[in-house]
């Protein structure tokens, strides 16, 4: 059996996009969710292993400066997903999912 395989050219910027996150994976402590301020896992605004659900509330790990805030994020939790809300301190709106091991970036 024969396949037919297409090979699509990748950028430079992608393949550094994907360096960039791959290194910040490669580098992250097991069981924690990552968030940074820019595109492809850099600009770092921090670490937390538990639940915030505000991280603009001034209360929890993610303080002000993370609100609104996260291009970015990777998740290395070993045992629990995260999932993200639009509405802050709601828990409602527009949710996404991040499956353990994975990240969300541009």
């Amino acid at each position: 059996m024969a396949a037919l395989v297409t090979a699509l050219p990748v950028s430079t910027a992608q393949a550094a996009a994907a360096a960039d996150c791959d290194n910040a994976f490669a580098g992250a402590d097991a069981g924690f969710m990552y968030a940074y301020d820019n595109r492809n896992c850099t600009g770092f605004l921090g670490k937390y292993a538990g639940w915030d659900s505000n991280w603009g509330g001034g209360i929890g790990h993610y303080q002000t400066s993370a609100s609104n805030k996260a291009s970015s994020v990777l998740n290395k939790g070993t045992t629990l997903e995260v999932q993200f809300f639009n509405g802050t301190s709601t828990w409602t709106g527009g949710q996404t999912c991040l499956s353990r091991q994975g990240s969300l970036h541009d």
